[in-house]
């Protein structure tokens, strides 16, 4: 059973501005570069079949496809969810019957709990795994084909177990893919636990 994994992730230059108390531009660029490097090795460590990167930047697209990504590339201002849909339209059109879809934002993502997630898609049709606030959705874990999803909402995590086409959808609250970098709180928290051995994560909190 082929699996994939979908992952947004935009340009760079424009990526985390939200964190723009904490991190200047140069900072929250190579911060977001950081980031999406971990999430490539961990996807790549979890063995999926493929592995496609939405992006409407350059630099991420040439990123992702040194790392062995395949790459959709974002034709025009849409919302997040029909990006995402897209994406695992895509996927479903390549065979994959397994897809999970990640954010590009998750500094303690790693292998295991991506192969958690999937795994659990042995016995229900979505595996929901929470940030921290319990509101939104880090990692949605879907068979497909999958319905239409609802990221971009603040509250998608309770829109996505409200779906009625899935079967028992489960709930996976794991550190690994519950802290997410949305803004300067989540930075401080990210900090507290841990920091990447290099880069704009390892100087001070403040990037001014």
């Amino acid at each position: 059973m082929k699996t994939g994994v979908v992952i947004p992730a935009k340009d760079f230059d424009r990526a985390k501005s939200r964190l723009s108390s904490c991190l200047d531009d140069e900072l929250r660029a190579s911060l977001a570069r950081d980031l999406l490097e971990r999430c490539l090795a961990a996807v790549s460590e979890a063995g999926f079949d493929f592995v496609l990167v939405l992006t409407d930047g350059d630099t991420v697209e040439r990123l992702a496809l040194d790392r062995g990504a395949l790459v959709l590339r974002d034709a025009g201002p849409l919302p997040l969810a029909s990006l995402i849909d897209a994406g695992l339209g895509a996927l479903w059109g390549l065979g994959v019957e397994r897809a999970v879809v990640l954010m590009a934002d998750l500094p303690f993502v790693d292998a295991a709990a991506l192969s958690t997630i999937v795994k659990l898609l042995d016995d229900t049709d979505a595996v929901v795994a929470p940030d921290h606030r319990n509101e939104g959705t880090n990692a949605l874990a879907v068979r497909l084909p999958a319905p239409k999803t609802q990221f971009g909402h603040d509250d998608s995590l309770k829109r996505h177990l409200a779906l009625p086409v899935f079967r028992a959808p489960r709930l996976l609250p794991v550190a690994a893919l519950s802290l997410d970098l949305d803004d300067a709180s989540d930075y401080v928290t990210f900090r507290a636990r841990s920091a990447f051995a290099s880069g704009p994560t390892s100087g001070p909190t403040s990037g001014r």
